[in-house]
């Protein structure tokens, strides 16, 4: 199994299930000097910044099911599956997190994804990943 550390949408449950098919495991977790940004092209990413923290889960996935996360995090031409340590249940742990690996220009600090985007759980898999599935990667859901 691999770890994963996500912190925007695939933090919920619902985006999980209809994008992997199956309710996954939540495990608190946080990651220290790094922090959140909005780019001005309206994706959200973290980068190394010292003294802030980024809160959000470890998922435990198979490698089918992270083969599904790198495609829908569009990787490895916008972000980069990369190994970091996270701090879940008081304990550090190895886990991979995608990160942007290109220039993003304007970018806002974001204090807590959901607070701050006002994320609409069902309206995003209306549309955002209704079309990953049909029309950008439907090879995962035949």
């Amino acid at each position: 199994m691999n770890k994963l550390f996500v912190y925007g949408t695939l933090k919920s449950k619902k985006v999980q299930v209809e994008l992997l098919g199956k309710e996954l495991n939540l495990k608190t977790a946080e990651i220290t000097d790094y922090a959140l940004y909005e780019a001005e092209d309206g994706f959200y990413f973290i980068k190394k910044e010292k003294n802030k923290s980024v809160k959000g889960y470890i998922l435990e996935i198979d490698d089918y099911d992270l083969k599904i996360c790198d495609a829908y995090e569009m990787c490895p031409t916008m972000y980069q599956r990369k190994k970091i340590k996270a701090m879940c249940n008081n304990e550090i742990v190895q886990a991979y997190v995608y990160v942007r690996v290109d220039e993003v220009g304007k970018s806002k600090f974001i204090e807590n994804f959901e607070s701050y985007c006002g994320f609409n759980e069902d309206e995003f898999i209306a549309t955002e990943i209704k079309h990953f599935k049909t029309k950008e990667h439907p090879e995962f859901y035949l």
